[in-house]
């Protein structure tokens, strides 16, 4: 009996030994890239979209031949938007399954946890979506590919305060690292320029009600109404304020270009005013007119928010691996050093910092469409339309 046990052992072992090294062999023929989104919960809406456009990149890639003949395998992960589960994702990501660079996550709050780990272990993350400033100091492996949000809320306070000079703005924000840098850091240049704050309240994530919050800010009378959240809240803000008060206005940032915003709020959403780093197809070209075919082709609709973002931080991914293999820099010195790259979120330049410097547009929704209103250029304001 024992010694049937004990050849059991051997031929068990043997097995395992030889799946190990077929998969060791499987993994030398590809190459691995990872994703942390969040495909479920309350952001699901940025994750679908951001992984149709990793897919569509992967496929494009590979049906080109792949990397250096070498096929690029997708692996990603559900961090439900949640810190805790973007944690286990990259850990994952990078000691199991071993990837060699990771897209993602979404939020703020998730990249600042994970970037220690990216760090550590020198594989690079590159974020379609995540603008709080902190992030400009978060390590030499990180990257994004929007603007921090003080470039597009500066913009946005020069414009706000030439164009129409408002002097009272009323703030709502969510208490949530990423969405509340942006109300400080527009708090701050709007006073800079001149402007005045009336008040900011915050509230807690997974709140649907603001009807207490509104009235309670409408008190003391403001202009408008400078909101930041994740799409549905913006949605429910657009469209609870306008139940209480017709007239005042309301500005926003770039979530409020989510399609998620006009489901809610509907024609509600007519005349809110918002900033945005996605710029016009017909202001960047055919880099995002070729994107837009492409989806419209592969899945019968139009990519949606964050989307050209990802699509171009893992091309941008791809081609460095590509070159590193021509050359004798590494990928990462390539990464790096990326400069003017046509994209379909614009020109992409890494600066020290892994951050990029994008022109900023001013959008205004009419008839449940946002219309570009102006475009800031190292916050000089160029004007195409006049506000309703």
């Amino acid at each position: 009996m024992k010694t049937r046990m004990k050849q059991l052992a051997i031929v068990l072992l043997a097995l395992f030994l030889h799946a190990a090294c077929n998969n060791a062999k499987k993994d030398k023929d590809v190459i691995k890239i990872g994703a942390i989104l969040p495909l479920t919960g309350d952001l699901s809406s940025y994750g679908v979209d951001t992984k149709l456009a990793l897919e569509l990149a992967v496929k494009q890639k590979n049906n080109n031949g792949g990397i250096n003949g070498k096929k690029v395998v997708l692996v990603i992960e559900d961090s439900k938007g949640q810190t805790k589960e973007a944690s286990i994702a990259a850990n994952k990501l990078i000691i199991i399954d071993k990837v060699i660079a990771i897209l993602g996550p979404i939020t703020s709050p998730e990249v600042l946890v994970i970037a220690p780990i990216c760090n550590k272990n020198k594989v690079p993350l590159i974020s379609p979506s995540s603008t709080d400033n902190a992030i400009s100091n978060a390590g030499e492996y990180v990257f994004r590919t929007i603007n921090a949000d003080n470039i597009e809320t500066q913009a946005f306070a020069i414009f706000l305060k030439q164009d129409l000079n408002l002097p009272k703005i009323a703030i709502i924000a969510n208490q949530a690292t990423g969405t509340l840098s942006y109300a400080t850091s527009f708090e701050e240049f709007y006073k800079k320029n001149g402007g005045t704050i009336l008040n900011k309240e915050i509230f807690g994530e997974n709140q649907i009600d603001f009807k207490n919050v509104i009235i309670k800010q409408l008190s003391s009378n403001p202009d408008a109404f400078y909101i930041s959240g994740v799409s549905m809240e913006i949605g429910l803000l657009i469209k609870q304020i306008r139940e209480i008060n017709k007239t005042v206005k309301i500005f926003s940032y770039q979530s409020a270009e989510d399609r998620r915003v006009v489901e809610i709020a509907n024609e509600q959403v007519n005349g809110v005013v918002f900033s945005s780093t996605t710029l016009p197809d017909s202001i960047i070209g055919s880099a995002r007119l070729n994107i837009v075919d492409d989806f419209m082709n592969e899945y019968g609709k139009k990519p949606g928010i964050f989307a050209a973002e990802i699509f171009d931080g893992i091309n941008i991914i791809m081609n460095a691996l590509n070159n590193s293999n021509d050359s004798n820099k590494s990928f990462i010195e390539i990464l790096k050093t990326t400069k003017d790259y046509n994209g379909a979120s614009g020109i992409i330049t890494f600066d020290v910092n892994g951050d990029v410097h994008k022109n900023i547009a001013i959008y205004q929704y009419l008839d449940m469409k946002p219309i570009l209103i102006a475009t800031v250029t190292n916050n000089s304001i160029q004007k195409v339309a006049i506000l309703k």
